[in-house]
């Protein structure tokens, strides 16, 4: 007796590879989902001119993206200063915690010892 799976044809009929059952998309389109308004508005585009970072209109030097996307040297400057000093302080933080750690380490290892040589 053979127990190989079969696998069921693909359907050839348009639409026949929709995930969704037509309930859902049914309750999906009445909602707007998927239709370009809803997904496209003026709201969702920036103005032409303006950082994507800083979100407002560049008034000197622009730097383009290969993607696209327009920035603002000054905001890109001053966004790394921001996050490198954000990343020290992280690491110092990061720093104390693990020194404290260490040395709660160090002491529970120092009263397991005595505790030992006490027993012993």
């Amino acid at each position: 007796r053979d127990n190989t799976i079969t696998m069921t044809r693909k359907s050839k009929q348009p639409g026949g590879h929709n995930p969704l059952t037509y309930a859902e998309t049914k309750r999906l389109k009445s909602s707007g989902y998927g239709t370009q308004s809803t997904r496209l508005t003026s709201q969702s585009m920036l103005p032409f001119g303006h950082c994507c970072l800083s979100l407002s209109q560049i008034e000197g030097d622009a730097v383009a993206t290969p993607s696209g996307h327009i920035y603002s040297r000054e905001t890109i400057v001053q966004y790394l200063l921001t996050k490198n000093q954000e990343l020290k302080e992280q690491m110092a933080e990061y720093d104390r915690k693990r020194l404290q750690v260490e040395n709660r380490r160090a002491e529970w290892e120092e009263k397991q010892r005595k505790k030992s040589q006490q027993s012993f």
